[in-house]
């Protein structure tokens, strides 16, 4: 996969630094919030360490340069995204969430919208599933993060009817191993790369970037 930057439209071509079973937290950040929604997010992170994933959000990074940047690295390096939205949350900050939402959904991440109280999503989203902050928030958010293994088993598969397209069998096993860790995902997309005539690309060229995880 090629990404672009979102700050000047140019390819990145810097190596991503992949965040192995991490889920990237997007929600209001900064005070005072609602006590439902610091807990929510006390709630997630606990639930999603017990199924193996850690959480990083915007604060988890301090780069001194751009912050449009920043977000935007956290946010394609990791194989998970939540988003949580509650009730009175600021218009542009729903905004912020919703834009970090569609990167995370165009470069094929697994993601999922957490409303807390009566929101309203944007028509865009309408059809977009996602887990109310109830009595059954633990079960399906524990639902969510099992079926997790699910895709990973999927795009596992998807790479093997892919020999004729090595680039794209990469990325496959290259999104299952986020999600999974297992490291037998990487050596196999190493000996697809080194057996389809790409090998001789510069370092930072796309094609051997995508196979830098």
């Amino acid at each position: 996969m090629i990404f672009y930057r979102p700050t000047d439209g140019d390819v990145e071509t810097s190596p991503v630094a992949w965040r192995l079973q991490t889920c990237f937290l997007m929600s209001a950040m900064g005070g005072p919030l609602p006590a439902e929604v610091n807990n929510t997010k006390r709630r997630v992170k606990s639930i999603l360490r017990t199924g193996n994933f850690r959480t990083v959000d915007a604060a988890s990074a301090t780069t001194g340069k751009d912050y449009l940047l920043k977000i935007w690295a956290l946010a394609i390096s990791c194989p998970v995204g939540i988003a949580i939205v509650h009730k009175g949350i600021r218009p542009e900050t729903m905004a912020n969430i919703y834009y970090e939402l569609g990167w995370m959904q165009a470069y094929g991440r697994e993601t999922v919208v957490i409303k807390i109280g009566n929101v309203k999503l944007p028509s865009d989203l309408i059809r977009t599933e996602y887990i109310s902050m109830d009595s059954h928030f633990t079960r399906n958010l524990e639902a969510f993060i099992t079926s997790l293994n699910e895709r990973a088993d999927y795009y596992e598969t998807m790479a093997d009817q892919l020999v004729a397209n090595p680039l794209l069998a990469i990325d496959y096993l290259r999104r299952a191993y986020l999600l999974t860790g297992v490291k037998a995902l990487r050596y196999r997309a190493k000996r697809i790369f080194a057996s389809s005539g790409l090998a001789t690309r510069a370092p930072n060229s796309v094609e051997r970037l995508m196979v830098t995880f």
